[in-house]
């Protein structure tokens, strides 16, 4: 048993390195006889890792075009109309010709380009008898892999993981045999990695582990159906429909490895051969459409159509577009279903990026008719499709170049009608559901970095008024977009004076919200300080809130000016500006009246202590020339009233608590002998033990 799955492994490293030279047709007729008939799970799965591997590397291709094989059939509607041909080759860009010319010069049959010594007759034949001519062997190779997808136990799911995390955990394989002694252990290290990588079958791309989908199953129906087209999906047909429609999620899974491979093989396909395997998947596609599936399978087929959508020209697969965004698939009133074909159209877009976004208003004004259900599953869905939809047109490279990528050019006219749209929406409905999916919506625009400061301003306005609002949900989505749109980065210095436009606005507001306003600007103002050339207008922010009449919103503002300090951004001069405004701020005559009632005299003091502690706190572990005088200044207010008090209390200690390490060393010289007896008999005494 061990001898078969090592011969195996042994011919596999040949494979992985060059085609045979000699006639394959005998090695493949044993692997494919083990992966219909073994009744060993390994040997079953890495015989179908070895066919494929047969399949894929003897089908050389020369990358001569064959102009013949793009006829095209008017007669057929689902294929771009500006598929290329011998009339209209040379209108089309380089990108183009790379999509349609290179992968387009390899058939089945008769059709295949082949190289000197490839064996294409005899690989087809030995495929023919053992597949088109024996439906048995078909219907084994589904029911073993089947089989292999028990879902039902603890011990399968783990072993599904491992499937993808850990290919040669899976094989089990002991090559050493195989491997020659004098090559050393590093000879042995190579080809050990070459058996177990993922060389032929990257897997990232698609890595979940919730998912069943085998792409290892899926590259060996893609090798299949490359090499025998719409004759073998024909005699397939029912019995994936059986698949589909089945209650076990295994069957289902495997019929979505099936349909995945099969789209992939249309990128290998010659038009004709394209014309007839688009017909009979699109009958599948509709049933897959209609069907309802659970979380988990659903996630099976997204995967399946990304996995098969990679690397291909959207064009060659619009009619999987067409399908889910069909008036009857739009008007499919059951949820689970509906969520299914939203979650499906979201993978395809992920896949077609710039190149292949057709979008017209009433796909999304269907997908934003569904913001506003209080279905947290199916507007989840909506929300990744619409950024899929924002990022690909995001995607479009500038109008210089964008000609040297494609003869269609996508308008960016959709993403500003999208926006107003959700604008007027937004303020103009009473839908709450709607109002906070699209606030969920704009937060994963601005976490991935995919919309421009258009979309932020108007959203970070009514996150911002939002912040207070009596619906627990609204609070915190609007609380995360604030936290968000405080670490995006500008792209020049009048976006950044238009966030502080709406910053501003803030100011006149409750004093919750200015509370978050501080955080915000320190963020903020250290995320684009290379945009920043005149700081007064962010000085005359925090000032105003530094002296506002609530100390939670003036302590705020303290630690924002602190941090914006800290970054050594503010200028010298101005720096001794601000010594000097809070030092006359902090020596604010007090009278008994203001003292007791904390009027307006009392927070300009408060003000000044605040702003002087913002500055010694900014120089944690350095002594300037003007932190001595602060100090000093900040100890003649130790016994002010509360909460002036704390304050001086509270910057005395942090300083002895960052500078006396090297205090005797470094800092002590910097101080007069009055300066240091002032702040000690101002300090616990604790700190100068």
């Amino acid at each position: 048993i061990h001898c078969k799955y090592q011969l195996l492994g042994a011919s596999l490293l040949l494979v992985l390195f060059r085609p045979s030279t000699k006639d394959p047709s005998k090695i493949l007729s044993v692997a494919l006889n083990q992966a219909i008939s073994s009744d060993i799970s390994r040997v079953r799965s890495l015989s179908t890792k070895f066919v494929s591997c047969i399949l894929n590397a003897h089908c050389t291709r020369t990358p001569k075009r064959s102009l013949n094989i793009l006829s095209r059939d008017e007669t057929f509607s689902k294929l771009d109309e500006n598929i290329p041909c011998e009339n209209n080759w040379e209108d089309f860009p380089w990108m183009d010709r790379l999509w349609f010319g290179w992968y387009s010069t390899t058939s089945v049959s008769e059709n295949l380009v082949d190289s000197e010594n490839s064996y294409t007759q005899q690989i087809f034949e030995t495929l023919e008898n053992y597949l088109l001519l024996n439906d048995n062997n078909l219907q084994n190779i589904i029911y073993n892999m089947c089989n292999e997808k028990n879902f039902d136990t603890d011990e399968s799911k783990a072993r599904m993981i491992e499937k993808y995390r850990h290919m040669a955990d899976r094989l089990d394989i002991n090559i050493e045999s195989f491997i020659p002694q004098s090559g050393g252990n590093g000879f042995k290290n190579i080809l050990g990695s070459t058996l177990f990588s993922n060389r032929l079958w990257p897997q990232s791309r698609y890595k979940n582990e919730k998912s069943g989908f085998g792409q290892l199953n899926a590259y060996f129906w893609k090798e299949l159906f490359t090499w025998l087209g719409s004759s073998l999906l024909s005699l397939m047909g029912e019995k994936i429909k059986n698949l589909i429609q089945s209650t076990e999620r295994s069957d289902r899974c495997v019929a979505s490895e099936i349909f995945a491979g099969a789209m992939r093989s249309l990128k290998h396909l010659p038009y004709l051969e394209v014309v007839m395997m688009i017909e009979k998947l699109s009958d599948l596609l509709g049933l897959i459409v209609a069907t309802n599936f659970g979380p988990l399978s659903t996630l099976d087929w997204k995967t399946s159509i990304r996995f098969g959508s990679t690397n291909m020209d959207p064009r060659r697969l619009m009619w999987i577009y067409d399908t889910l965004t069909s008036e009857s698939t739009v008007n499919i009133v059951h949820t689970q279903i509906k969520i299914k074909n939203i979650l499906l159209l979201s993978s395809l877009l992920k896949e077609f990026s710039w190149r292949g976004s057709k979008l017209t208003k009433n796909i999304i004004s269907y997908l934003m008719e569904n913001m506003s259900s209080s279905n947290t599953i199916l507007t989840d869905a909506v929300i990744e499709t619409l950024t899929v939809v924002i990022q690909s047109h995001k995607d479009i490279p500038s109008d210089n170049n964008v000609a040297s990528y494609t003869s269609e050019i996508p308008s960016n006219q959709v993403l500003d009608d999208l926006l107003e749209d959700f604008l007027h929406k937004f303020k103009s409905s009473r839908d709450l559901d709607f109002q906070i999916n699209t606030l969920h919506l704009i937060a994963n625009l601005i976490e991935n970095d995919i919309v421009g400061i258009n979309w932020i301003l108007p959203f970070l306005e009514i996150s911002m008024n939002n912040q207070l609002h009596e619906n627990q949900n609204m609070r915190e989505i609007c609380k995360v977009i604030f936290a968000l749109s405080s670490q995006i980065l500008v792209r020049s210095s009048d976006e950044f004076d238009k966030i502080l436009e709406v910053i501003k606005l803030g100011l006149q507001g409750d004093w919750k919200i200015k509370g978050p306003l501080c955080l915000f600007l320190q963020i903020f103002v250290f995320t684009n300080s290379f945009f920043i050339n005149d700081y007064s207008e962010i000085l005359s922010i925090l000032k105003s809130l530094l002296e506002d009449s609530r100390i939670e919103v003036a302590q705020s503002s303290s630690r924002a000016l602190s941090s914006i300090l800290r970054t050594g951004i503010i200028r010298p001069l101005e720096v001794s500006n601000l010594i000097d405004y809070f030092t006359d701020n902090a020596n604010t005559r007090l009278s008994r009246k203001s003292k007791r009632k904390k009027g307006k005299n009392f927070s300009k003091r408060v003000m000044g202590v605040l702003g002087l502690s913002a500055l010694s706190k900014s120089v944690p572990y350095s002594v300037p020339d003007w932190l001595p005088n602060i100090l000093t200044e900040i100890a003649d207010h130790i016994n002010d009233p509360v909460p002036i008090r704390s304050i001086a209390d509270d910057t005395l200690k942090e300083f002895w608590r960052t500078h006396q390490v090297d205090w005797e060393r470094k800092f002590e010289e910097n101080f007069t002998l009055e300066q240091i007896d002032k702040i000690q008999q101002s300090s616990i005494p604790s700190y100068f033990v």
